[in-house]
């Protein structure tokens, strides 16, 4: 007698936790691997956050919380997402979850009827189509035209989308993979597009806010659309506390209200003594956060010079976060050795092997024909990875 099968079977498997681990086993074994696969920031999470932390154990802060999150970290969160998005919100508006993972599924959860469609850019980050399927849920696509310098939103096949019955629009700016960021000419020229459909929830996914580089700066849609935009931040990349797992959801009171009773539900309550350490990192000193952006900015300046060494290698430079999204296209359908690379999947698997550095194939982010490449890691290693890859593609046929 087979196993009942739910939802879960018609899930992928996240290719970039996948190939990181594949990454970190090789490091274990000694071998000398430079992995360009993971989505978090190198830098140790800031002492004064750690002692936080440390003084919420020794207090014995160990036990369960309110679901929706503690009311200091709920205050906190409510100026630090109105300080970065230009409107206020008050307590009730904010929603501390276990990341901003389940900050997104929670909202996702709390808004989504079966088959409802939900409008995803592409390149999109790889877990957004499956927690839309999870929640019941349509995922449809929106292109966005990053490697364009004209109509990037490409807001006619919006149009089509938004008129054809979606519900949910999820945004990303700063844009992980793509590392683009959205002007203000673009935001305000999305809100009035979406001014015209009532019935679309937005869920803004700003998580790389404090990420941007060469003078640009961080718009939210929910300076324009206050009333149905949900803002999606937290602490795992500004603050290096990836596995802190504490994200914030913010916006209309009731749509919160229903994502608390889905984490009361499901999770409880996001973790007491990483709730402490939260409220430290956002409502203390911003050196360390911008220590972070600046050298992110040089190691991005830094591969991008040794990426654009590689003939037949093109790329944007992004503008935000910390990856890299270079077209590869010039060198599938060739040969290493009796193998033929025919997708970025066969790039990146000859790349681990053959030069041992670990980068993700942008298939995972519906762009097949590129790979993402993380830049947080450091100088040295982003020198060397290239010139391995440089050495490898060079060896293809």
């Amino acid at each position: 007698m087979g196993l009942n099968r739910g939802l879960a079977s018609v899930l992928s498997d996240s290719i970039t936790l996948k190939i990181s681990a594949r990454a970190k086993e090789l490091k274990k074994q000694g071998v000398d691997v430079i992995s360009f696969s993971a989505g978090e920031p190198d830098f140790p999470t800031p002492d004064f956050v750690k002692e936080a932390a440390r003084e919420a154990i020794d207090d014995n802060f160990t036990r369960y919380t309110p679901a929706a999150g503690i009311l200091p970290l709920r205050e906190a969160a409510a100026n630090y997402i109105g300080k970065s998005t230009g409107v206020k919100y008050s307590p009730e508006q904010v929603l501390v979850s276990s990341g901003a993972k389940q900050a997104i599924f929670n909202i996702l959860v709390a808004t989504l009827t079966p088959t409802d469609k939900v409008i995803i850019p592409r390149p999109y980050w790889v877990s957004y189509p499956e927690m839309v399927r999870i929640a019941g849920g349509k995922p449809v696509f929106w292109d966005i035209n990053f490697f364009s310098s004209c109509d990037r939103l490409n807001l006619s096949q919006l149009e089509y989308l938004l008129d054809n019955g979606a519900s949910v629009l999820i945004l990303n700016s700063p844009n992980n993979p793509a590392g683009y960021v959205l002007t203000d000419e673009e935001v305000l020229s999305l809100a009035r597009l979406l001014e015209k459909h009532n019935n679309i929830t937005v869920i803004s996914d700003e998580i790389y806010d404090r990420i941007i580089f060469d003078g640009r700066h961080h718009i939210s849609i929910a300076k324009y659309l206050l009333d149905r935009t949900v803002v999606i931040n937290g602490v795992s990349k500004s603050f290096s506390m990836t596995g802190w797992r504490i994200g914030f959801a913010a916006g209309p009171a009731e749509i919160i209200s229903l994502a608390a009773k889905v984490q009361a539900h499901t999770a409880s309550n996001p973790c007491s003594i990483s709730q402490k350490a939260a409220l430290a990192a956002i409502t203390g000193p911003s050196d360390t956060v911008n220590t972070m952006r600046d050298a992110f900015g040089r190691r991005r300046d830094i591969a991008v010079s040794t990426l654009g060494e590689i003939e037949g290698m093109a790329l944007t430079i992004p503008e935000g976060a910390f990856y890299l999204l270079p077209d590869v296209r010039a060198f599938l359908n060739k040969n290493a050795g009796n193998k033929k690379i025919a997708t970025s999947f066969d790039l990146c698997e000859y790349l681990l092997d053959e030069a041992l550095i670990a980068c993700i194939p942008a298939d995972a982010f519906g762009l097949p024909g590129f790979i993402r490449l993380s830049f947080a890691t450091g100088e040295r290693e982003i020198i060397s990875g290239i010139t391995r890859m440089k050495a490898a593609l060079l060896r293809l046929e």
